[in-house]
């Protein structure tokens, strides 16, 4: 009974949330120099690991193999987490996006809700380098919440510059850290 339960509940979650991620990823405008976002590509490549996932899981519990309770509560667990993780990361990949306005920011989250974030809000921009100290993310901080700008993001390479122009044409005086 424990073994068909998180393959029902897969069949039944996993496309109806594959078809919200489509359809809010169908109705997303198109990007533009000022659009921070995540390759599209990135979805297939999680998408294929969830499929993976899925089939190893039913092959386990279709085939011979019967393990002590132990070992199939520990099989049940890693499943569990590790397919939430990769559903939060399609989700992330295909709805998270930052528009740099001319005087505020959009910011959508990984389930689609938008926020305005006025250039004034912005606290400190901390900057995080590698060993050849090339930036490869940004981390954009509102009050004590923190926004991140990763470096495989479209457009990383111009947020510097036009993060700069906005700020300076909002009069906010922060510094990137």
């Amino acid at each position: 009974m424990y073994v068909f339960l998180p393959i029902l509940l897969t069949s039944l979650f996993v496309p109806l949330i594959l078809e919200f991620i489509i359809l809010k990823s169908s109705l997303s405008k198109c990007s533009s120099l000022y659009t921070f976002r995540y390759p599209k590509y990135l979805s297939i490549i999680f998408i294929s690991g969830l499929i993976t996932i899925i089939a190893l899981f039913i092959w386990v519990y279709l085939s011979d193999f019967k393990p002590k309770l132990e070992l199939e509560i520990f099989l049940l667990s890693f499943y569990s987490v590790f397919t939430f993780a990769i559903i939060l990361q399609i989700l992330r990949v295909l709805n998270f996006q930052l528009e740099l306005e001319e005087e505020f920011i959009l910011y959508r989250n990984l389930f689609g809700i938008v926020r305005k974030i006025r250039y004034e809000e912005i606290t400190k921009i901390k900057i995080y380098k590698d060993k050849s100290n090339n930036p490869i993310k940004y981390k954009i901080y509102i009050d004590k919440k923190g926004l991140s700008v990763d470096n495989f993001m479209v457009n990383f390479n111009d947020f510097t510059k036009i993060m700069k122009k906005r700020l300076r044409k909002a009069k906010n005086t922060i510094q990137f850290v």
